[in-house]
């Protein structure tokens, strides 16, 4: 028999949404989480490492990830972030000793995303039992061209931190990323699975009831993320500045950006600040537009850790979506997607008149392509079902 662990950062959506947590990223985590307990039968157990009052956790969910499947969360103290380092780490090291030595029998597979110190010190150091099978999905990177640059001596404890917990995954068994790409970087030949973030089945609109696409005076265009430097903020801004009144551009979001964009919208009536929005109404909010636009800048730190979730979500609206190129794009994604040659305002400027320049039957054409792309590819059952037969053809 074989038990599964997912061990990552995931609250439930409720409690998430109550700090205002990383909407797309807790996201991600359930969905596949669940996938994948789903492709198990249910031998799955998720762990957080966040730390949530327990009275907290009861009130919004009872205690449970999901509905029928208890969290279980290891660290008990709201520690200073260097302390939890360790204390989290060693409290997961505890947890999951006391578990495999009550199950001898089992294989035991652990899962983690990513490699931050306290999961990837913890399991690596239950490799010592011979029926331990260590796994991480490595998506994302803590190493950014800004964290980088930063000095001072907290800034350097934690990339010590982090270059610790990269260092474990050597003596992982496997590694599930965006591009076999993260191999070389990390130094290591292990087994790699390649994936690209999906959606669930559920989700998935039928053909037959995508919106009709019309000309408009007004062309509406929406970017809904994190006002961050990387995800292209302020050339998406001057863009729209010189294509004047006749282009929208309406922003959803947070970040270190939204001072700026706050101002930008302040003094060019054609830029529309609404900022957050609830989870549940990304759908309904995002069909409102003509097109959708993910203009992120990639550098050499992120380029093979960077998949833009909400381009999932752009595509199930089953509106025009223009995105910027980056390494870890599908293939598939350049027949149905439009491309943003340059990550400038003038090259967004471009790509944005080029697409309400092609006829509305090719628009259609691209988006029912992109759906049945997601439909026959990229749903997370699928996804899931893909990780477990690769960890299940090492164990």
């Amino acid at each position: 028999m074989v038990k599964y662990f997912y061990i990552c950062n995931a609250l439930p959506e409720m409690v998430n949404n109550y700090f205002k947590g990383c909407v797309s990223g807790n996201k991600f985590s359930l969905n596949l989480a669940k996938s994948i307990d789903l492709a198990v039968e249910g031998k799955l157990n998720f762990i957080s490492l966040s730390y949530v009052d327990e009275r907290l956790l009861q009130e919004f969910c009872g205690g449970e990830i999901w509905q029928g499947k208890p969290l279980i969360v290891v660290n008990k103290k709201n520690n200073s972030a260097v302390k939890s380092l360790f204390t989290t780490c060693s409290q997961l090291k505890k947890y999951l000793k006391q578990y495999i030595k009550s199950r001898k029998t089992e294989r035991i597979v652990l899962i983690i995303e990513n490699s931050p110190f306290t999961s990837a010190v913890a399991c690596a150091a239950m490799k010592k039992f011979s029926n331990v099978y260590c796994y991480s999905i490595t998506i994302d990177t803590a190493f950014t061209e800004t964290f980088c640059k930063r000095k001072g001596l907290l800034n350097q404890l934690k990339k010590k931190a982090f270059r610790i917990g990269q260092k474990q995954l050597k003596k992982f068994d496997g590694l599930i990323t965006f591009t076999n790409e993260v191999q070389k970087e990390l130094g290591t030949s292990m087994p790699c699975l390649e994936f690209a973030i999906g959606c669930n089945e559920e989700d998935l609109p039928l053909i037959s009831e995508l919106p009709v696409l019309r000309e408009t005076d007004i062309k509406k265009v929406v970017y809904a993320g994190s006002l961050m430097k990387y995800n292209g903020i302020q050339e998406l801004l001057d863009a729209f500045v010189s294509l004047g009144d006749d282009y929208q551009l309406h922003l959803y979001g947070y970040g270190e950006e939204e001072t700026k964009v706050r101002l930008y919208s302040q003094k060019f009536k054609n830029i529309i600040f609404h900022g957050r929005f609830d989870p549940e109404d990304t759908i309904n909010i995002l069909s409102q537009y003509d097109l959708l636009i993910n203009p992120r800048k990639i550098d050499r730190y992120i380029e093979n850790y960077t998949f833009p979730s909400k381009l999932v979500d752009y595509i199930l609206t089953g509106k025009s979506v223009l995105t910027s190129k980056f390494k870890t794009l599908p293939k598939a994604y350049n027949e149905f997607l439009y491309l943003i040659d340059e990550m400038t305002a003038e090259g967004i400027m471009t790509a944005v008149k080029r697409v309400f320049s092609d006829s509305l039957a090719n628009r259609r054409e691209k988006a029912i392509n992109a759906i049945k792309y997601l439909s026959e590819n990229q749903t997370y059952d699928k996804i899931a079902k893909n990780i477990v037969e690769f960890i299940n053809s090492r164990c």
